[in-house]
């Protein structure tokens, strides 16, 4: 019979009959199967940057090849699909174009409580989307959702960027609003971790930028904080009256700086670099200084603000960082841990040309260079202003006995010398005293430092300063 006749190649195959459950189980089978676009779009999430040019590589390549292997009937065909296909997204993108713009209106003239029944049905939908969704959709749907921003900023224009930017600030001031302590120190410390990898990747040119900004943003809060206090009490620091728009005037001529401020003007005019021998090095002052500047957070008095930059660029002239606190004391009472002179620096200062050789030239030229380049840098180079006499005081300043060098557990012994009424007198005290050897470039130590203080009167017996001796 016809309907009893069987394909030849099926002829000798036994009909066997499937068992429901058998059936229901490969049904299951293929509805959890996905569709093979979800599937290379998983994997290619999943795949590196090298792995994706490598994948990009080898489909051009074998595009190449199609290509070049089709007949001219072929590309035609090819040609009129893909001007067909180019057509139909633009016609679907103006039509997506003209809904967005519907909707946009719609949203423009909706009530406060239909915008907010609208976006918690957004968020809810969408939470239950993330919850249903997997790894790989999740990160398929972020990918998707930065490249759409990212395209967006591209085409908005400046009010909608202003709108935006809006947005964003309001709804990172709520965040730190509720946030919790814990919350804002782990959010303080990725900032913090964030712009120390921006900072190690930016170019000397960025670095140079960023530097001049916060500068200018660090001058305008002191303006503000002046003009402040100004409104608070009626009177500067200064005593005299500030002109809101004179200041101004002066701070943009200027770049953005304060007159009269210690370390707040301009850059240097001049560039001060020390070329130095062992123990020092070669520094560049101006470098030096205007690290200082950006990265000091303190207030205080002038002569403070001095001592302390004095003991910031110290450590960067010396080789060894120890070797800055043998040129240099610690002060306790007068200037509130800050740096003063030790008694040898003031008997260079003071004393005749034989004690410049015996303490050496080094350590004093280091000194002189800081505060030629302080003074310049204060735009105050005439020796007679405040600035001057400021920076002299604290150049010339004794510690007391107390204040001085610390006493060696076994100090050599120095006998002591009667004076008489109408003798000089030679202040000796038992310590030993770290100083520079100029020619030889080592460091030695010299059993006792003397100060001397001149007087118009004959020297002793046995101390005698001739003019050949100093001149040698």
């Amino acid at each position: 019979m016809d309907d009893e006749e069987l394909d030849p190649g099926y002829a000798d195959t036994p009909t066997t009959s499937r068992s429901p459950s058998s059936s229901t189980s490969s049904a299951g089978r293929q509805l959890s199967r996905k569709p093979a676009a979800v599937k290379m779009r998983q994997r290619f999430a999943k795949e590196t940057e090298e792995q994706r040019l490598e994948r990009l590589r080898i489909n051009m390549e074998r595009r190449r090849r199609k290509r070049a292997m089709e007949t001219e009937e072929e590309r035609r065909e090819r040609l009129q699909r893909e001007r067909q296909q180019r057509l139909t997204s633009e016609t679907r993108w103006m039509r997506l174009q003209k809904a967005r713009e519907k909707l946009r209106e719609k949203r423009a003239n909706e009530t406060a409580e239909e915008r907010e029944e609208r976006l918690q049905h957004q968020r809810e939908r969408r939470r239950q989307k993330m919850e249903e969704a997997g790894v790989a959709e999740n990160s398929e749907r972020l990918l998707a959702e930065r490249a759409r921003k990212r395209m967006f900023r591209v085409r908005e224009t400046q009010e909608q960027r202003l709108r935006r930017l809006e947005k964003e600030r309001a709804k990172r001031r709520l965040k730190r609003q509720n946030e919790t302590e814990e919350e804002r120190a782990e959010r303080m410390r990725t900032e913090r971790e964030r712009v120390r990898q921006r900072r190690a990747n930016e170019t000397p040119e960025e670095r140079s930028n960023r530097l001049q900004r916060e500068r200018v943003r660090e001058r305008a809060r002191k303006f503000l904080n002046q003009l402040h206090m100004e409104e608070r009490t009626g009177k500067s620091d200064s005593g005299e009256s500030v002109d809101t728009l004179k200041q101004f005037e002066e701070a943009e001529k200027n770049f953005g700086t304060l007159p009269k401020t210690l370390f707040g003007l301009v850059a240097p005019s001049k560039e001060f670099i020390y070329y130095g021998k062992p123990p020092f090095k070669d520094v560049n002052i101006n470098h030096v200084y205007d690290k200082w500047r950006v990265t000091a957070r303190f207030t205080g008095y002038e002569e403070q603000k001095l001592c302390r930059f004095i003991h910031f660029i110290l450590p960067e002239i010396v080789l060894n960082p120890d070797d800055a606190y043998k040129i240099t004391v610690r002060v306790r009472a007068r200037y509130n841990h800050l740096l003063g002179m030790p008694n040898d620096f003031k008997a260079v200062l003071k004393g005749p040309l034989d004690l410049i050789r015996i303490l050496g030239l080094l350590g004093l030229f280091v000194m002189i260079f800081i505060a030629a380049f302080i003074l310049h840098v204060c735009g105050d180079e005439d020796p007679s202003s405040d600035l001057s006499l400021v920076l002299d005081g604290i150049l010339s300043y004794t510690p007391s006995g107390r204040e001085g060098h610390v006493v060696h557990a076994n100090p050599l012994p120095t006998p002591k010398v009667e004076h008489e009424e109408n003798t000089p007198k030679v202040h000796v005290e038992e310590s030993s005293i770290t100083f520079v050897d100029p020619i030889e470039g080592t460091i030695e130590e010299v059993p006792a430092s003397a100060e001397i203080v001149e007087e118009d009167v004959k020297p002793p017996a046995g101390l005698s300063f001739d003019d050949q001796d100093l001149e040698e």
